[in-house]
């Protein structure tokens, strides 16, 4: 069966149709992709739109919210108000019921509250500012000083520099710039560029102390940056006043008042008496020992020459006086002159000794008689008023006190050196008062030659 044929222009009609075919294939497919990214862009664009709208409903939903609270909480301060209304209206219309014993027992309770706060805050004024208010004081007044005091205290803990005027330490008042921390006080001056402590006295501000180096650069940086290190004193200025209060002798004799001069007279003339007689006794000649024996062995009278002092007078009694009772009445008067010359004076060292406490002792009362005088005048509650004659009564004790303990140690020193000095004059006078039985051996006691050994330069 043969196949049907297709005329020419059939035949080209249909190439041609076949290449459209194949030609549009590709055309569709770029057509399809183009359209999805389209399609994509136009989804992502949504989507932003959604988030800004989405944006926009959630501020416009905050600002709703904040105004929904302020609204609230102006909704609670109104109830709360309306609150204290009607609480204050119920307490009227309570009060309007009560009895009349119930409205005095209320107001005694009211008065027993008020007395304990008016109690509470006198003794909190009196550790404060130790003082008490004036009686009839009202207590809306009291409660004003608590609320400054309160304030003063914020202010502390959020230390500003601020302008003050400031006694400087040679007397003058200037402005200064003042910063307080707790008890604490600094100042600077940015004029003269110096800087320091400052001390708080009767609502004053004085300067306690200037620094200078590198205590002064670093005040100068805390105060033009408002920040650094600076130093304080832990004791709270009590060691700057213990610094200051420093006193000299001089200041601290003149605490004594009157009775501190007769104790410094009776010292003056302790020390003097004491120093006169240590001369003497320190150019006392030595006390030749076993003089009697040496005379009598050598039998001359060039080591009776060789003698001084009182020593020598003895010698000179025995050679004018033939051996006896005469010669041994003037060897004792010797020795009692001797011993006379060696204690002279030093009665006066222990009449110091005694005198000086006593005195002591009358400053003392002079003092405590002028404190208690003090203290009826001003009260115990102020120490400063009564200082001075407490001072008084304790500086003339010690005062006394060192006077007398150095005049007993120089009286019991040189009391031994003299009866020591005498107990060997004393052994001498002896010892020479047996020497010769008859004139004729007492002359010729001193004609020999001298010895060389055992004599006094």
């Amino acid at each position: 069966m043969s196949m049907p044929t297709l005329s020419v222009p059939l035949r080209r009609a249909l190439t041609l149709l076949l290449c459209v075919v194949v030609f549009s294939i590709p055309v569709a497919a770029k057509s399809a992709s183009s359209s999805l990214s389209d399609a994509e862009l136009a989804l992502l664009e949504e989507l932003q739109a959604a988030e800004r709208q989405l944006s926009i409903t959630e501020r416009r939903i905050s600002d709703e919210r904040t105004t929904l609270a302020n609204t609230l909480s102006q909704a609670e301060q109104e109830i709360r108000r309306l609150r204290e209304q009607t609480a204050a209206a119920r307490r009227l219309a309570d009060e309007a019921t009560l009895s009349i014993q119930q409205l005095q027992t209320r107001l005694e309770s009211w008065e027993e509250q008020s007395f304990f706060q008016q109690n509470l805050l006198g003794r909190f004024n009196q550790q404060v500012n130790s003082e008490n208010w004036p009686l009839g004081t009202p207590l809306i007044d009291k409660i004003a000083w608590l609320g400054d005091f309160i304030s003063q205290q914020q202010a502390m803990l959020y230390p500003i520099w601020h302008t003050s005027e400031i006694i400087m330490p040679n007397g003058e008042l200037q402005t200064a710039d003042e910063l307080n921390i707790g008890p604490v006080s600094w100042f600077w001056q940015e004029q003269n560029r110096i800087g320091g402590f400052v001390d708080q006295e009767n609502e004053r501000s004085e300067v306690s102390l200037l620094f200078s180096g590198r205590q002064n650069n670093t005040l100068a940086a805390l105060y033009d940056g408002q920040r650094g290190n600076i130093i304080f004193d832990p004791t709270l200025s009590r060691a700057l006043r213990l610094a200051q209060e420093q006193e000299s002798i001089l200041d601290h004799i003149e605490k004594g008042g009157l009775w501190a001069i007769p104790i410094l007279l009776f010292a003056v003339f302790a020390l003097t008496i004491a120093l006169m007689k240590s001369i003497q006794l320190w150019l006392l000649p030595p006390i030749v020992p076993a003089l009697a024996e040496r005379l009598q062995k050598y039998n001359n009278s060039y080591l009776a020459e060789k003698v001084e002092g009182m020593q020598k007078q003895l010698i000179t009694v025995i050679r004018e006086t033939i051996p006896g009772q005469i010669r041994d009445d003037r060897l004792f008067a010797t020795l009692m002159e001797c011993k006379h010359r060696l204690e002279y004076w030093l009665g006066a060292i222990a009449i110091t000794a005694a005198v000086s406490p006593l005195l002591g002792l009358l400053g003392t009362v002079s003092g405590m008689i002028e404190a208690f005088r003090l203290m009826t005048l001003f009260g115990a509650g102020d120490p400063a008023a009564v200082s001075s004659g407490i001072s008084e009564a304790l500086v003339t004790t010690e005062l006394g006190l060192i006077v007398a303990i150095p005049s007993l140690v120089l009286h019991a020193l040189l009391s031994r050196r003299v009866k020591s000095y005498y107990t060997q004059l004393e052994n001498s006078a002896i010892t020479l008062s047996q020497l010769g039985s008859d004139s004729s051996k007492a002359t010729s006691t001193f004609d020999a030659e001298p010895p060389t050994q055992g004599l006094p330069a």
